[in-house]
Protein backbone atom coordinates (compact mmCIF):
# COMPACT_ATOMS: atom_id res chain seq x y z
CA UNK A 1 0.00 0.00 0.00
CA UNK A 2 1.62 3.38 -0.90
CA UNK A 3 1.56 6.37 1.67
CA UNK A 4 -1.43 7.96 -0.15
CA UNK A 5 -3.70 5.16 -0.09
CA UNK A 6 -2.88 4.53 3.76
CA UNK A 7 -5.52 5.97 6.29
CA UNK A 8 -5.37 9.22 7.87
CA UNK A 9 -5.65 9.90 11.62
CA UNK A 10 -8.91 10.80 11.55
CA UNK A 11 -9.85 7.18 9.87
CA UNK A 12 -7.62 5.47 12.02
CA UNK A 13 -9.66 7.40 14.86
CA UNK A 14 -13.15 5.98 13.86
CA UNK A 15 -11.62 2.34 13.41
CA UNK A 16 -10.12 0.77 10.22
CA UNK A 17 -12.63 -1.11 8.05
CA UNK A 18 -12.10 -5.31 8.26
CA UNK A 19 -12.85 -5.77 4.65
CA UNK A 20 -9.60 -7.45 3.03
CA UNK A 21 -8.38 -5.93 0.52
CA UNK A 22 -9.05 -6.94 -3.37
CA UNK A 23 -7.43 -10.04 -4.72
CA UNK A 24 -5.41 -9.08 -7.48
CA UNK A 25 -6.57 -10.70 -11.00
CA UNK A 26 -2.94 -12.43 -11.71
CA UNK A 27 -3.73 -14.60 -8.30
CA UNK A 28 -6.71 -15.30 -10.47
CA UNK A 29 -5.59 -16.56 -13.55
CA UNK A 30 -2.60 -18.74 -11.19
CA UNK A 31 -5.60 -20.57 -10.23
CA UNK A 32 -7.58 -21.05 -13.64
CA UNK A 33 -3.94 -22.63 -14.87
CA UNK A 34 -3.59 -24.91 -12.06
CA UNK A 35 -6.90 -25.69 -12.65
CA UNK A 36 -6.43 -26.62 -16.87
CA UNK A 37 -3.11 -28.02 -15.99
CA UNK A 38 -5.25 -30.43 -13.23
CA UNK A 39 -7.64 -31.48 -15.72
CA UNK A 40 -4.82 -32.08 -18.70
CA UNK A 41 -3.02 -34.72 -16.27
CA UNK A 42 -6.11 -36.86 -15.55
CA UNK A 43 -7.29 -36.62 -19.27
CA UNK A 44 -3.90 -37.86 -20.21
CA UNK A 45 -3.55 -40.02 -17.31
CA UNK A 46 -6.79 -41.69 -19.07
CA UNK A 47 -5.99 -42.01 -22.01
CA UNK A 48 -2.32 -44.06 -21.03
CA UNK A 49 -4.71 -46.11 -18.92
CA UNK A 50 -6.82 -47.02 -21.89
CA UNK A 51 -3.59 -47.85 -23.84
CA UNK A 52 -1.46 -49.89 -21.28
CA UNK A 53 -2.13 -53.42 -19.90
CA UNK A 54 -3.81 -52.87 -16.75
CA UNK A 55 -6.77 -51.24 -19.02
CA UNK A 56 -6.79 -54.67 -20.93
CA UNK A 57 -7.02 -56.76 -18.14
CA UNK A 58 -10.15 -54.93 -16.99
CA UNK A 59 -11.83 -54.99 -20.53
CA UNK A 60 -10.82 -58.71 -20.56
CA UNK A 61 -10.05 -60.33 -24.22
CA UNK A 62 -11.11 -62.85 -26.74
CA UNK A 63 -10.47 -64.57 -29.59
CA UNK A 64 -10.57 -63.84 -33.24
CA UNK A 65 -10.68 -67.13 -36.10
CA UNK A 66 -11.59 -66.64 -39.88
CA UNK A 67 -10.80 -68.37 -42.48
CA UNK A 68 -8.81 -66.53 -45.82
CA UNK A 69 -9.36 -67.34 -49.32
CA UNK A 70 -8.50 -66.26 -52.84
CA UNK A 71 -11.35 -65.54 -55.68
CA UNK A 72 -11.64 -69.08 -56.60
CA UNK A 73 -12.05 -70.00 -53.08
CA UNK A 74 -8.85 -71.91 -52.53
CA UNK A 75 -7.24 -71.58 -48.96
CA UNK A 76 -3.94 -68.62 -48.71
CA UNK A 77 -0.95 -68.57 -46.60
CA UNK A 78 -1.52 -65.27 -45.29
CA UNK A 79 -0.47 -63.02 -42.59
CA UNK A 80 -3.14 -62.18 -40.35
CA UNK A 81 -2.37 -59.00 -37.53
CA UNK A 82 -4.01 -56.49 -35.50
CA UNK A 83 -3.36 -53.27 -35.49
CA UNK A 84 -1.94 -51.29 -32.22
CA UNK A 85 -1.15 -54.68 -30.68
CA UNK A 86 1.78 -56.93 -30.92
CA UNK A 87 -0.39 -59.95 -32.13
CA UNK A 88 -0.17 -61.95 -35.49
CA UNK A 89 -0.23 -65.12 -36.72
CA UNK A 90 -0.04 -67.13 -40.61
CA UNK A 91 -2.37 -68.97 -41.59
CA UNK A 92 -2.35 -72.80 -41.78
CA UNK A 93 -2.22 -74.84 -45.20
CA UNK A 94 -6.59 -74.51 -44.94
CA UNK A 95 -6.40 -71.13 -44.52
CA UNK A 96 -7.72 -71.22 -41.09
CA UNK A 97 -6.39 -68.45 -38.35
CA UNK A 98 -6.65 -67.68 -34.39
CA UNK A 99 -5.59 -65.03 -32.67
CA UNK A 100 -6.08 -65.78 -28.63
CA UNK A 101 -5.65 -62.75 -26.04
CA UNK A 102 -7.16 -59.68 -28.58
CA UNK A 103 -7.99 -56.86 -26.29
CA UNK A 104 -11.54 -56.62 -26.39
CA UNK A 105 -13.54 -53.47 -28.26
CA UNK A 106 -12.98 -51.99 -31.70
CA UNK A 107 -10.15 -53.59 -33.30
CA UNK A 108 -8.86 -53.69 -37.30
CA UNK A 109 -7.43 -56.72 -38.20
CA UNK A 110 -5.33 -56.86 -41.33
CA UNK A 111 -4.82 -59.55 -43.80
CA UNK A 112 -1.86 -59.77 -46.09
CA UNK A 113 -0.33 -61.74 -49.07
CA UNK A 114 1.75 -61.25 -51.41
CA UNK A 115 3.10 -57.50 -50.08
CA UNK A 116 -0.99 -56.57 -50.34
CA UNK A 117 -3.35 -56.25 -47.26
CA UNK A 118 -6.50 -55.26 -46.35
CA UNK A 119 -8.70 -53.78 -43.26
CA UNK A 120 -11.81 -55.13 -41.49
CA UNK A 121 -12.94 -53.49 -38.79
CA UNK A 122 -14.36 -55.95 -36.13
CA UNK A 123 -15.98 -55.73 -32.71
CA UNK A 124 -13.87 -58.29 -30.47
CA UNK A 125 -16.08 -59.42 -27.25
CA UNK A 126 -14.41 -60.10 -24.19
CA UNK A 127 -14.31 -64.13 -23.02
CA UNK A 128 -15.72 -64.99 -26.61
CA UNK A 129 -14.72 -65.75 -30.27
CA UNK A 130 -15.55 -63.38 -32.71
CA UNK A 131 -15.26 -65.44 -36.50
CA UNK A 132 -14.90 -63.62 -39.21
CA UNK A 133 -15.69 -65.84 -41.49
CA UNK A 134 -14.90 -66.60 -44.82
CA UNK A 135 -11.85 -63.92 -46.18
CA UNK A 136 -12.00 -63.94 -49.60
CA UNK A 137 -8.63 -62.12 -50.19
CA UNK A 138 -8.83 -60.83 -54.29
CA UNK A 139 -5.81 -59.90 -56.03
CA UNK A 140 -5.61 -56.64 -58.08
CA UNK A 141 -4.90 -57.19 -61.57
CA UNK A 142 -1.14 -54.21 -61.82
CA UNK A 143 -0.54 -53.20 -65.28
Amino acid sequence: MSFEDSPSLEEYGEGISLQPPERPSARRWVWVAIGILILAVVVLGGVNLQRSDAFTGLAGTGAITGEVVDEAGEPLEAYVFVLLTDLETQTDANGRFELQGVPAGSRVVVVAYLGAGREYPIVVNADSITDMGQIQFASTKTP
